[in-house]
C-alpha cells in the first residue's frame, strides 16, 4: 500500500481542495491517499474493497488481494482480513 500526503485546504472560492501539493499561506488539514499495489485493493470493514481512497489516516485500512475474478466473492477476498474494532 502507497500512502501518499494530502493537505485539504479552503480555497477562496468556497470549494475545498485536497491536494499532495502543500499550500503556501493558507490553513490546511493533513491527511493521506491510501493506494493498493498492483494485484490488491483496500479495505476497512471488511466488506468493501476500493484500489485507493483520500482518509484522515492510513490507521484501520488492510491491504487484500484482490478478487480474482468478478464472480469471487468479497468475503472470499477479505477472510483473512482482521475485523475493525470498535
Amino acid at each position: 500500500m502507497n500512502i501518499i500526503p494530502i493537505y485539504r485546504y479552503s480555497r477562496a472560492d468556497g470549494g475545498i481542495t485536497d491536494s499532495p501539493k502543500k499550500p503556501e499561506g493558507v490553513e490546511y488539514t493533513e491527511r493521506v491517499r491510501l493506494v493498493a499495489d498492483d494485484g490488491k485493493m483496500l479495505t476497512r470493514d471488511g466488506v468493501e474493497l476500493c484500489p485507493a481512497i483520500d482518509a484522515d489516516s492510513a490507521e484501520g485500512w488492510a491491504e487484500v488481494d484482490a478478487p480474482a475474478t468478478e464472480e469471487e466473492t468479497v468475503e472470499e477476498a477479505t477472510d483473512e482480513v482482521p475485523a475493525a474494532e470498535e
